[in-house]
């Protein structure tokens, strides 16, 4: 019952803040130049695993498919594969998002997703919780070839290493 209320406020929090929009007024910031070769497709749910049950996050809740819309805004077309999950205290940002884009245009729109995302979570934490802010602060939104996460947390490194083992 407590989760549930929990990732109804969340929602209402996150839907509060502004939205995001197919339209854009500037170009994504480039945060990658690498590029994956496409072959095998990252098993997500299996890096998403590793990283929870190897870095000490808080307890997270895993996100439906359809979650995505609701949460981030993203649409079910614009990717093939996602894992993701969040705090379930549902009022500390903790988040770990990972996305297998369908497209090079799609990794351009996901990306403005999870920065829209990424700058609503700063504000909405700037006066409430200042030392969320501050980790905030740190997180951007990362892209390598048809993959997109954001990485909401202080063990961003440690969720970077092991994603790079499967890069």
């Amino acid at each position: 019952m407590k989760k549930t209320i929990a990732l109804i406020l969340f929602a209402v929090l996150l839907l509060s803040a502004a939205g995001c929009g197919n339209a854009s007024t500037a170009p994504a910031e480039s945060t990658s130049a690498a590029v994956v070769e496409e072959g095998e497709p990252i098993p997500l749910d299996t890096v998403l695993t590793e990283i929870l049950d190897t870095v000490e996050l808080p307890d997270m809740m895993k996100l439906t498919i359809d979650d995505l819309m609701d949460f981030f805004g993203l649409e079910s077309a614009w990717y093939k594969d996602a894992a993701a999950c969040v705090n379930a205290n549902g009022y500390e940002k903790e988040e770990v998002i990972l996305v297998h884009a369908a497209s090079a245009q799609d990794v351009q729109s996901i990306t403005e997703c999870l920065q829209t995302s990424l700058k609503n979570a700063a504000t909405e934490m700037q006066n409430y919780l200042p030392e969320q802010y501050a980790m905030i602060q740190k997180c951007s939104v990362q892209s390598k070839g048809l993959y997109v996460w954001l990485f909401i947390s202080d063990a961003n490194d440690q969720m970077q290493a092991i994603l790079d083992k499967y890069l």
